[in-house]
């Protein structure tokens, strides 16, 4: 758990130094990133 503050507390200092659209990109891809896959489970859905 000390390591997941860790990282928490050095991704708030980089988020905190970049400029805001900066910020945004990095916050988007990290987003992306990290999300579960669903794009298959979509996709079986749409089929009857």
């Amino acid at each position: 758990m000390a390591e997941l503050q860790k990282v928490d507390d050095w991704l708030s200092a980089l988020l905190a130094n970049l400029e805001p659209a900066a910020r945004s990109r990095m916050m988007r891809q990290l987003a992306q990133e990290t999300a579960p896959d669903t794009t298959a489970e979509y996709q079986n859905a749409a089929q009857p």
